[in-house]
């Protein structure tokens, strides 16, 4: 069997002795005069003569860096955040004048376009300078071509639109199916 022996060395029992033996004279010291070990407050102040009242240390005057911190942050104003570029589109600025730009073409969807490849657009994110699309599980970007001889002439994010031009002039919209 191995159990554990306690080891009798003389040098550790004096060292555990000498740490033990005050704890255990205060403690029988304390047992034999019966008398508590902390005082309570009503004995307290029983036994202790009234003193004078106390008065309260007058307050000193705040550290110069101290009055300067605290007027600088009366002063400051809270810092605006600004709108994530993540929410929306800026709206355009009235002040400003720009000048008329031609109206984009309006493109109407075709039922059907004839050989026209089979693509599925699932995704369309960005803004609107700069935005793609995921088209059959690649993300693709104006002026890529998706199948052979067709190109990606335009996405619109805010729409959902992919706009796609054929080797024949065929123009083919495409929309993320809706959620």
């Amino acid at each position: 069997m191995n159990t554990p022996r306690l080891i009798l060395d003389p040098a550790k029992l004096l060292l555990l002795g000498g740490c033990l033996l005050p704890v255990l004279v205060v403690q029988g010291a304390r047992s034999l005069t019966n008398t508590p070990s902390a005082p309570t407050a009503a004995s307290a102040d029983a036994t202790i003569a009234p003193a004078e009242a106390e008065t309260e240390p007058a307050a000193r005057p705040a550290p110069a860096a101290a009055s300067r911190a605290s007027m600088w942050l009366a002063e400051r104003t809270p810092a605006r955040s600004a709108p994530s570029p993540m929410d929306a589109p800026p709206a355009p600025d009235p002040d400003t004048t720009t000048a008329p730009s031609e109206p984009e073409p309006i493109i109407e969807p075709s039922a059907t376009v004839p050989d026209a490849p089979s693509l599925r657009v699932t995704s369309i994110v960005g803004t609107v300078e700069n935005a793609v699309a995921m088209i059959n599980a690649r993300v693709r970007r104006v002026g890529e071509s998706p199948a052979e001889g067709w190109t990606i002439t335009r996405i619109d994010a805010s729409e959902q639109r992919v706009v796609i031009t054929g080797p024949a002039g065929q123009i083919l919209t495409l929309q993320p199916p809706r959620r």
